[in-house]
């Protein structure tokens, strides 16, 4: 390259004043292009960034918001179930069956008011039917003077048609939306009536919202609703009913009390005025929202209303707000930074251009080489910033992974703790049994010694236990028969068979008695300790008793008559 040479200031006072001219016009034909090089550097970055952060919210939120019928579905599900097992109690109920099958109402009444208030507290149940086999309804507990009429809600119908329980969610007469399950009564193969319990949904979305971090509004249409009736049901519920909130929707249910501008608008139009996800971003007050119409079938299918989902990405705007300020002030000062360098640098150039022009192209050179790292060094931030969404991504599957378990050992807890009581249960049962049976009831263990007895045995022959036990059962019967008595115990242990033992010896008389000895074996001819047992013979009766753990023989002896 040809050097140019320029003529410079003197640093005293020079005589020459092109020179000012040219080198001013150096700086200027690279600083001016550099400045607007930085400048739109720091705009491409600041657009670049808002536009990936707008993206991550977004697709975050529309991930939220998939979820949102899937739950619904679920939760509606676990109610129903829940409902059906308070339903089974009640079928069972042969009082509430037969007063059913002889339509007195009265009875009904009467049987069934303080279950409802039960039901009611403690179960969230506001809807009691019992219904005849031709739908006519026979009693709403929840409203006792009204009967009569035909009852056409789709789950009875349902439930009529498939002779199986049948549940959804209904728009009742009220302009309540409630969750209903229907059950068909049966005495035999015949048909006696339905049963049918109905819930409010209105607390369905608050452990929804406590789940998913989301706020819900629930809306019907007005189309499906008279005005008057739907009206009485929210005074009858307690809610506050504004009918003229909206035009072509009545809110039914909301986890916050202020409805925003944005489902205002979407829901009086009837149709959603976002963007092309379906999703819509906006501004209340100081929070910021992005909002999901869901539509919202009823048992039958119809679209009565939307189901709205809103997520709060206040946090997220407002990190996206610090980033961009943070990126531009950084660009601004390395922009600074560089501009500054450059002027005194290239002021310095343009004095000693004649001599250092190959040192403006090392110079320059070094220039690319920093743009080079500078855009390698934001993809390594764009891959990170990838990274970091996919480790979110699987920390709250495994969050979600962990709550399964917990609850699922939970659930094992609970069948364990079951189980135990009624062992415990079993176990003292069985001790009760022993000890005031009304029969007396001895123990021996493989020789014949006394190991246990109970009070009946010892009043029957006349003895204490302290005399009895220890000592072996041969020294309570005839001496004629000891010898009999020690053959056949210890020989025919193995299979069952009858000793003929006659006498025994109380204190003031004898009995007649015969012994009998049975012990089981398993599939590879071993003994089962746990299941031999014997049984003991008095004038013609017999008692069994189960088997002991140890290879003792447990003989019941039977009351002197």
């Amino acid at each position: 390259m040809t050097p140019v040479y320029v003529q410079q200031n003197e640093p005293h006072g020079g005589t020459g004043n092109s020179g000012t001219g040219k080198s001013g016009g150096v700086r200027a034909r690279v600083l001016v292009p550099l400045t607007v090089t930085i400048i739109f550097l720091i705009l491409a970055s600041v657009i670049t960034l808002h536009f990936s952060a707008k993206r991550r919210i977004a697709e975050e939120s529309a991930d939220h918001f998939s979820r949102v019928p899937a739950a619904w579905q679920h939760k509606l599900a676990e109610e129903a179930d829940h409902i059906d097992t308070v339903m089974e109690v009640l079928v069972r109920d042969n009082r509430l069956r037969a007063a059913l099958m002889n339509r007195d109402t009265e009875l009904l009444i009467k049987q069934s008011r303080p279950l409802f208030k039960d039901l009611s507290d403690h179960h969230r149940i506001t809807h009691f039917y019992f219904l005849g086999p031709d739908r006519v309804c026979l009693l709403r507990m929840h409203q006792p003077k009204r009967h009569g009429d035909k009852i056409d809600h789709f789950t009875v119908m349902e439930a009529q048609r498939t002779g199986k329980m049948s549940w959804g969610i209904e728009l009742g007469s009220l302009g309540t939306f409630t969750l209903r399950v229907v059950r068909p009564l049966y005495d035999g193969d015949r048909l006696i009536g339905y049963l049918e319990l109905g819930e409010e949904i209105e607390h369905i979305t608050t452990p929804l919202k406590d789940a998913m971090g989301l706020e819900f509004f629930v809306a019907i249409r007005k189309e499906f609703l008279d005005r008057r009736n739907w009206q009485a049901g929210m005074t009858m519920l307690g809610r506050s009913a504004d009918w003229d909130e909206l035009s072509t929707h009545v809110i039914v249910n909301r986890t916050r009390k202020v409805v925003p501008d944005c489902i205002r608008s979407c829901l009086s139009k009837d149709k959603l005025v976002c963007e092309k996800d379906g999703l819509r971003e906006d501004a209340f007050g100081d929070r910021s929202y992005r909002v999901s119409f869901h539509e919202l079938n009823d048992a039958k299918g119809r679209k009565v209303g939307k189901l709205v989902a809103m997520r709060d990405i206040t946090v997220e705007s407002a990190s996206l707000t610090r980033t961009i300020l943070m990126t531009t002030l950084v660009c601004m000062v390395l922009g600074g930074v560089l501009f500054a360098f450059f002027y005194f640098y290239l002021r310095r150039v343009d004095r000693q251009l004649t001599r250092q022009s190959q040192g403006l192209l090392q110079t320059n050179e070094s220039l690319r080489i920093q743009i080079a790292e500078r855009e390698q060094a934001e993809q390594k931030l764009t891959v990170a910033r990838r990274e970091l969404q996919e480790q979110v991504v699987q920390l709250e599957q495994a969050q979600e992974t962990a709550l399964s378990m917990l609850e699922d050992l939970e659930c094992e807890a609970t069948k364990r703790n079951r189980a135990e009581k009624k062992l415990r249960e079993s176990e003292e049962k069985f001790r009760d049994l022993f000890e005031n049976a009304p029969i007396g009831y001895q123990s021996l263990d493989a020789n014949g010694d006394f190991i246990e007895l109970n009070e009946t045995w010892c009043k029957v022959l006349g003895y204490t236990k302290e005399e009895v036990l220890g000592r072996n059962f041969s020294e309570f019967i005839h001496p004629d028969f000891h010898e009999v008595f020690k053959e056949h115990f210890v020989n025919r242990v193995e299979v069952h068979y009858v000793v003929p033992c006659d006498e025994l010896m109380p204190r003031d008389r004898t009995l007649c008695t015969s012994l009998s000895l049975l012990v089981l074996f398993d599939r590879v001819g071993v003994a089962d300790k746990e299941r031999s047992i014997t049984r003991l013979e008095v004038k013609g009766l017999s008692i069994v008793d189960r088997a002991y753990e140890d290879p003792t023989v447990l003989l019941a002896l039977s009351e002197v008559v």
